[in-house]
């Protein structure tokens, strides 16, 4: 989440002048979120291609625990909750294609995942 002041400038550390939140992905308790993500391949890059990705957890930036404690006085603990790699394809554009296989699953039973979204559309 990223917070703002009234002008709209992002809040890393004084959080308590924070008027508005700019962005936010969390992902609530229980919850998941579809994202896309795009980067650039480059040009020179044999495939096939593996992507490796992390889903990681902070409670909050090591920007603030210094500045609250001092430099180096604590440690922010970074949590893995979750990750997924693929092997990629090589398609003609030179663009690699991720295995649909690879992609990862969202962490709730589709009835589950309904009842959080509040529909009963499908996925």
């Amino acid at each position: 989440m990223h917070l703002g002041d009234r002008d709209g400038n992002v809040l890393d550390i004084e959080v308590w002048k924070a008027t508005q939140i700019l962005s936010d992905n969390r992902i609530l308790p229980k919850g998941y979120i579809v994202r896309e993500f795009s980067f650039r391949v480059p040009a020179d890059a044999v495939g096939p291609l593996t992507l490796h990705a992390d889903l990681n957890y902070w409670p909050f930036s090591q920007k603030l625990a210094d500045f609250l404690l001092g430099p180096n006085e604590l440690q922010v603990e970074v949590t893995r909750m979750a990750q997924v790699s693929g092997r990629g394809a090589e398609r003609r554009t030179g663009a690699p294609a991720l295995d649909r296989a690879a992609q990862p699953q969202p962490g709730l039973r589709r009835d589950e995942a309904r009842a959080w979204r509040g529909s009963d559309s499908p996925g």
